[in-house]
C-alpha cells in the first residue's frame, strides 16, 4: 500500500529523525514511522492516497500532510514530506500532486515549493471550511523520470502499513 508517516511529541531537544531505507523491488516492510521522539503525542502526520482510483493515473499521487498548529515552523512537514517523497519515488509514482486545501495556507504551499513542486492549477470558491469559502491550490512534482520515459513496471510496494495505525492529531 501506500506510505503513512507519524511525528510524535519531542521528549529531547536532540531527538533525531529515522529514515527507512527502501528495500529492493518486490520486498515490503512491515512499517513505515517517521519517529521524531517517543513521548507518544502525535504532533504531524503524512500520507499519500491515489489521485485517481483509474488505472490510467496508478503512477500519480496525492499527499496529505497534517501539523499541529503548535509546531509549525519546527520542521515537521519538512521531515515528513522529504520521506514520504523518497518512499514514493522508490514505489515507482512518477507525479506527486499537492491539493492544498486554501489558497490562504501560505505555510504549505511554501512547504511544498521548497520541494520543487509547481503550481498546477487554481479553483475558486470549491471548499466551504470555518464559515467562508476557499480556493484550493494543486501543486504538481514529478518524480523519478516523470513523464520523460515510459514506466518499466507498475509502482512497487515499499511498505504495508494499516491506516488505521496512524493517529490523528488532538
Amino acid at each position: 500500500g501506500l506510505p503513512w508517516l507519524v511525528a510524535p511529541t519531542v521528549s529531547s531537544p536532540t531527538a533525531s529523525v529515522s529514515t527507512p531505507t527502501p528495500p529492493t523491488p518486490g520486498t515490503t516492510t512491515s512499517t513505515n514511522t517517521n519517529t521524531l521522539a517517543t513521548d507518544g503525542e502525535v504532533i504531524g502526520y503524512a500520507y499519500a492516497s491515489w489521485f485517481r482510483a483509474r488505472t490510467a493515473y496508478r503512477f500519480s499521487v496525492e499527499d496529505s500532510i497534517y501539523v499541529d498548529h503548535q509546531y509549525t515552523g519546527c520542521g515537521v512537514g519538512r521531515a515528513l514530506l522529504s520521506q514520504l517523497v523518497a518512499l514514493l519515488t522508490a514505489q515507482g509514482h512518477r507525479q506527486m500532486l499537492a491539493v492544498i486545501g486554501d489558497a490562504a495556507h501560505h505555510a504549505s504551499i511554501q512547504l511544498h515549493a521548497s520541494f520543487g513542486f509547481r503550481q498546477a492549477g487554481l479553483m475558486k470558491s470549491v471548499g466551504w471550511k470555518l464559515g467562508k469559502w476557499i480556493d484550493v491550490v494543486t501543486m504538481q512534482l514529478a518524480l523519478s523520470d516523470g513523464d520523460s520515459s515510459p514506466p518499466a513496471h507498475d509502482p512497487l510496494p515499499v511498505c504495508d502499513v494499516d491506516p488505521s495505525a496512524a493517529l490523528p492529531l488532538k
